[in-house]
């Protein structure tokens, strides 16, 4: 439009102006930047209002003075964005616009070829919450984020192999935006989602539930989630329901369960004393084995996304890892015979993990399983 109209003229402005407005093709955050200034650059013209709920300080109210009819324009009510030093910079730098007369506030230009590669408008307008869909699933929770704002956030951002982290799960909506958009676009994210176990309030509709901590309704949600999403893709006729995968895992932060471990964890003289006097056991006697193989895997650099299958090997009930990477038998309440270990060896893991406690303070049995992995170079772990 410069072209045509020679040159940056009024008529080109007015003509670009226009087009930017009604052409179909663009976005309403492309739309917006619809002005040219005198160097034929696109901008558009944001507030320059102090953004916080509190009033600047003093000085942040000096008025602007109208370049044509030298009179003060109107201060925000809540001051200017920027001191006056940044003000005078940006008036230097001509990127301060100014209405017809000193009646219209005036605004600062943002130039489209430096914002080129943003995602996201900075307003998303999204108002109220889930709150009819959660009840509808079963799940009490007080103003839950929208799944429509978390999926044009996921949307915008992500590609289809990416992992997304929501450090404040809350009722787990960002996890279930990311299990549906996966149903819709085939997409293979991943989400982590943290929420300390903060307890619900006595007397809440949560509490009446049965739900504990908001990380128990952070669970819950993402479990309820997945059914529904399978429930949703299962009526469609492409038949993708079948791979979806809406699974997930949930971990706890406590202290470990192993005694040789807990010695590096700050204790003081008198509780390692009574530590080490307990080393006959390695480790403790309820935890369950799923626990005691996620410290272990933890401790040999492993994710905790890995694929664990379990698995009987002569008898023995043991975790594969990684398709058989590793095996892991965890089991300190049965000590297993030599051929059992035997047959633990020949399946030829890269490494081979027993838990110290199954040995049952036999060392013969222990030198044996140590002399039939150096036969077959497998790497034996004992925790």
């Amino acid at each position: 439009m410069i072209k045509k109209h020679g040159g940056v003229t009024e008529e080109a402005k007015k003509e670009y102006q226009y087009w930017a407005k009604h052409a179909t093709i663009l976005t309403g955050g492309e739309a917006a930047y619809c002005q040219i200034d005198d160097q034929g650059r696109i901008f558009r013209a944001v507030s320059m209002a102090w953004p916080n709920s509190t009033k600047a300080p003093d000085r942040y109210f000096l008025p602007l003075i109208h370049p044509i009819t030298n009179r003060e324009c109107p201060v925000p009510s809540k001051g200017w964005r920027n001191p006056p030093e940044t003000m005078a910079q940006l008036m230097n730098q001509g990127l301060i616009v100014f209405g017809k007369d000193e009646t219209t506030q005036p605004t600062r230009k943002y130039f489209l070829d430096e914002n080129e590669d943003e995602n996201l408008t900075s307003i998303i307008p999204f108002g109220g919450s889930d709150t009819s869909l959660l009840e509808e699933m079963g799940i009490p929770f007080d103003n839950p984020k929208p799944i429509a704002f978390a999926d044009t956030i996921l949307r915008s951002i992500t590609k289809t192999n990416d992992t997304v982290l929501d450090f404040f799960a809350g009722s787990g909506t960002t996890a279930h935006a990311v299990m549906k958009l996966n149903a819709e676009d085939g997409g293979n994210r991943r989400c982590i989602s943290v929420q300390l176990p903060e307890p619900t309030p006595e007397g809440s509709a949560a509490r009446e539930a049965r739900f504990e901590t908001i990380a128990d309704i952070s669970r819950e949600r993402i479990r309820r989630a997945g059914k529904k999403i399978l429930e949703d893709e299962a009526g469609k006729l492409d038949g993708r329901a079948e791979g979806l995968d809406v699974g997930f895992r949930a971990y706890r932060l406590v202290d470990t369960n192993f005694a040789k471990w807990k010695a590096d964890s700050g204790l003081s003289e008198d509780e390692l004393v009574g530590l080490f006097a307990d080393l006959a056991d390695s480790a403790d006697d309820h935890a369950r084995p799923e626990a005691l193989l996620t410290e272990v895997l933890l401790k040999l650099g492993f994710s905790l996304t890995e694929k664990i299958e379990t698995v009987e090997v002569a008898g023995l009930s043991v975790f594969s890892v990684a398709d058989g990477l590793v095996l892991a038998y965890l089991d300190e309440h049965t000590q297993p015979t030599l051929d059992q270990l035997r047959a633990l060896v020949c399946e030829e893991p890269a490494r081979l993990v027993v838990l110290e406690d199954a040995f049952q303070g036999n060392d013969e049995l222990k030198t044996n399983l140590v002399q039939e992995c150096r036969t077959r170079n497998v790497d034996l772990w004992t925790a």
